[in-house]
């Protein structure tokens, strides 16, 4: 019998072999996906100094035709947005109103919101075009109102808007 347990011995030896050589193989031909998943919040920030006081007769009492108001800053990190305005004392799409503090009296403006040459709004409550995400320093635009002289001589006295901007993802 001596005889048969070295058979034996070889046998599960050869079986044990194969078996580490079938864990082995299956071992290097196996792969593992890891999926990792990150999230960035989306941000958007829209800011403006505000505006100082200015003066819209000139000296002579004439009406002054345009006026740089002041400079908004976006910051968005949409893959696109747009941007709109809206107006206290707008009377059209097109036409925003100054109102005299504790009177019903308005001197009527025109806006324009620009990027450099290009002009992003003419109209309130009318989304300008897609615009790319910003750096995180943001994006500068400008703000002008234009004024026209009809020959109106307003009261003297302090006038204000509120403007509200609106930035939509695209």
């Amino acid at each position: 019998m001596d005889w048969g347990k070295a058979v034996m011995k070889k046998v599960t030896g050869l079986v044990l072999f194969a078996l580490m050589m079938v864990l082995a193989t299956g071992a290097i031909d196996s792969s593992v996906q890891l999926v990792i998943l990150g999230n960035v919040t989306s941000y958007t920030a829209i800011s403006m100094p505000e505006p100082e006081s200015f003066w819209i007769m000139d000296a002579e009492g004439r009406i002054i035709p345009s006026k740089k108001i002041g400079d908004p800053i976006v910051v968005a990190n949409w893959r696109s947005w747009k941007i709109k305005l809206e107006s206290l004392y707008r009377s059209d799409e097109r036409t925003g109103r100054l109102k005299l503090d504790g009177a019903e009296t308005y001197i009527p403006y025109s806006f324009a919101l620009k990027d450099g040459d290009t002009i992003l709004a003419t109209s309130f409550g009318v989304p300008g075009p897609s615009m790319a995400r910003t750096t995180s320093q943001g994006k500068t635009l400008s703000l002008y109102f234009y004024f026209t002289d009809d020959g109106t001589r307003w009261p003297a006295g302090t006038y204000r808007d509120t403007l509200v901007f609106s930035l939509i993802a695209d």
